[in-house]
């Protein structure tokens, strides 16, 4: 018989110690370290509303703490743990106000050598600021005050959470997860607003010799709830696949489905509609959409490339929607270096739903083009023309005719040693005697021009003209677009920079003109290793036909000296802005200037 002794009581108290100690080996032996940003700012500012000048005086401190370690091993948990705090007094004339706000965050890392690493971090901040504080948060103007009412102190709120996990073997499906949620809050009395921001993304691939599969899912939800209600909620499933067959022969499948859904409301005490039997536009509106394609294409020799492809696609709204199942065949031939033949061959069936009326017809479309292009030593020319004809019939049994066609030109040279040029013209056209949405018209024309990289100059410049029309009769909707850019680089020498932009935008909807100019420049420079200078001005024109008129001009100077751990900063910044508003009837022109002195203080230690 054999006896087992016991432990005695004082070697398990000395076995337990030693696991310990293994157990926290490693996380002693990486050590841990602190890093902080102090930042204090005085700032004065002058500023006139309609020749009404006013005078106000800012101070401003900021703190943040940051501590990095690892928990047992760098290769299972790296984490950071970070506080901060803010505090802003102000001072308009006589009146005062103030802000502050505390907050933390906190990131975690897990496995982050492993290929399944995960990362979460989380933050929190929360304060308070006077009634009278200018604050420029973006559900501020929300909380209403009631007429004669006094200035309630707000309370703040800001809350954020964040997952990302992906999983990398080559044994497995690769897995990515992204999820983001942001929520502000503003409380003042007995009034409340709050706004929340989520998006997910998920997705999952396969990948093998021949075939590569993803499943994807995106979430994106955005909702605002103030004295108006805003929401918006976009989210989509798709399933994608490619297979190459052969060496010659490929297939790829899509299919997928997209839900949409917007609110936008005010109540009608604002509104001041609704009432005694009046028109109330809709407040919401969703659309959805299944779609689903699969192609077979084949390449049997080098100049010919067949391919046919059946597709299904049903989207509705709330005030209607449309449909489509098409079996189709395309066929490329290349004749020749640089021109290439196609022909087109569809049949299928197409319906939408507007107004009550329900029209489903059967079609047959023959189309056929041409693509020639001239590679040239200096440049490369190429023009394109398809067309196509269909045939018709209602489920009533009433015939009808569509036509579409395509046409296209392009060139562009780098024969010249300074510079690029490109440019292109599509014009295409639809006409369809059944459907109403079957009717278009596009146009488009561009052009751009680009400095070789060469030297110490960078010159870009694009030109777009636009037109799309779509409908007929009452139903016709047009756009004109133009828009131009040009932009400059210039490098100075000496960690010296300076950049140039400049832009004009058109917009033609129906009655309604949008016009927008404007012209910027940028500076930045490092006068020596710890003196460095920024400087930007902006100037843009805003026009909304009938409605507004603004102007205004932004510059803003900025001088850094860093020593050891300090920086000291001077920053200048000078406002003007003039709105004309055609419903007010008066003119509104601002003017101010502001100069901040600003010094931070960086630290860092290990412990």
């Amino acid at each position: 018989m054999v006896t087992v002794r016991k432990p005695a009581r004082g070697h398990w108290s000395i076995g337990v110690a030693a696991a310990s100690a293994l157990l926290f080996q490693a996380y002693a032996l990486h050590a841990q370290f602190v890093t902080g940003t102090a930042d204090w700012s005085l700032g004065r500012s002058t500023y006139s509303n309609d020749g009404d000048a006013t005078r106000n005086n800012s101070f401003a401190q900021s703190y943040a703490l940051t501590y990095n370690s690892v928990l047992w091993d760098p290769r299972f948990l790296q984490y950071t743990a970070g506080l901060s705090f803010q505090k802003t007094s102000l001072t308009i004339v006589d009146d005062k106000s103030g802000a502050a706000n505390t907050g933390f965050n906190v990131t975690a890392n897990l496995f982050p050598a492993r290929p399944f690493p995960l990362t979460i971090y989380a933050r929190r901040t929360t304060g308070n600021e006077t009634g009278n504080f200018p604050s420029s948060g973006p559900i501020r103007g929300g909380v209403v005050i009631p007429p004669g009412g006094s200035l309630p102190e707000v309370k703040n709120l800001l809350s954020s959470l964040g997952v990302n996990w992906h999983l990398d073997r080559e044994d497995l499906p690769r897995v990515e997860l992204a999820y983001k949620t942001d929520r502000t809050t503003q409380e003042a009395g007995s009034q409340k607003a709050a706004q929340k921001n989520t998006n997910l993304n998920v997705s999952a691939t396969r990948e093998t010799k021949k075939t590569r599969s993803t499943l994807r899912y995106l979430r994106q939800a955005f909702d605002n709830r103030t004295i108006e209600a805003f929401s918006t909620r976009n989210s989509e499933l798709s399933y994608d696949m490619n297979a190459n067959v052969s060496a010659k022969t490929r297939a790829d499948f899509r299919t997928g489905y997209i839900d949409s859904y917007s609110l936008f409301d005010l109540p009608r005490e604002v509104t001041g509609i609704g009432g005694g039997g009046s028109y109330q536009p809709p407040s919401r509106g969703s659309f959805k959409l299944f779609y689903g394609t699969a192609s077979l294409s084949h390449q049997p020799t080098d100049r010919l490339t067949t391919s046919a492809t059946t597709s299904y696609e049903r989207g509705s709204s709330d005030a209607a929607s449309t449909s489509a199942v098409f079996l189709s065949s395309r066929n490329t031939f290349r004749l020749l270096r640089g021109l290439s033949l196609t022909g087109r061959v569809s049949i299928g069936q197409r319906g939408q739903v507007s107004d009550g009326d329900d029209v489903s017809v059967h079609t047959r479309n023959l189309g056929g083009g041409a693509v020639y292009t001239v590679p040239w030593r200096v440049a490369q020319i190429g023009v394109g023309y398809d067309y196509d004809s269909g045939w018709s019939r209602s489920q009533e049994g009433l015939p009808g005719r569509s036509t579409a066609w395509r046409a296209e030109a392009s060139a562009a040279t780098g024969a010249f040693k300074v510079v690029n040029l490109s440019a292109s013209y599509e014009r295409s056209r639809s006409n369809d005697e059944l459907l109403t949405f079957g009717n278009y018209e596009a146009e488009r024309l561009r052009g751009s021009a680009q400095s070789q990289p060469i030297g110490r100059i960078r010159l870009l410049t694009t030109f777009e003209k636009s037109r799309i029309a779509r409908g007929t009769a009452e139903s016709l909707a047009t756009n004109r677009a133009v828009v131009v850019s040009a932009e400059a680089q210039f490098d100075l020498g000496r960690s010296r920079r300076l950049s140039v932009t400049a832009g004009s935008f058109v917009n033609d909807t129906g009655d309604t003109r949008d016009r927008n100019r404007y012209i910027g420049l940028d500076f930045e420079a490092s006068l020596t290793r710890s003196l460095h200078v920024t400087f930007t001005a902006r100037r843009e024109l805003y026009k909304l036909q009938g409605f507004l008129d603004q102007s205004g001009i932004r510059t803003q100077g900025k001088l850094d000296y860093r020593l050891r751990q300090f920086t000291f900063g001077l920053e200048y910044r000078y406002t003007t802005l003039r709105q004309a508003v055609a419903a007010a009837g008066s003119d509104f022109n601002f003017e101010g200037n502001q100069l901040v002195l600003r010094v931070t203080r960086k630290f860092g230690f290990m412990l």
